[in-house]
């Protein structure tokens, strides 16, 4: 499945059966997932608010990550590298835009 299928089917059991979609890696990503698209449309975006959004995605794609690794499925490794590669570029120009306001 892609991932926007599975989102849907999430969303569409959340308003049919919530309890089956009451699990931590279920919850924490799309909490995640809207975090971000709140902050997207801020004129200022929050620190606080983008790191907890990225550590709730950072959840799930870390856990798939872990088991593309365990299972030697490049695949799968290759598909959460654009994740993790954009959280990191967005985390050190957090702490570069921190050391230019602590400098002036």
């Amino acid at each position: 499945m892609f991932l926007f299928e599975v989102e849907g089917e999430v969303l569409s059991k959340l308003f049919t059966d919530p309890a089956s979609v009451l699990h931590p890696l279920i919850v924490l990503p799309m909490i995640g997932q809207i975090m971000l698209l709140v902050t997207l449309f801020q004129k200022k975006p929050t620190k606080v608010l983008t790191y907890i959004s990225i550590g709730g995605l950072g959840l799930l794609l870390g856990f798939i990550c872990v088991v593309g690794l365990l299972s030697f499925n490049y695949k799968i490794i290759l598909s959460t590298l654009p994740f993790i590669v954009v959280a990191v570029i967005s985390i050190r120009h957090y702490i570069k835009i921190k050391k230019i306001d602590e400098n002036e």
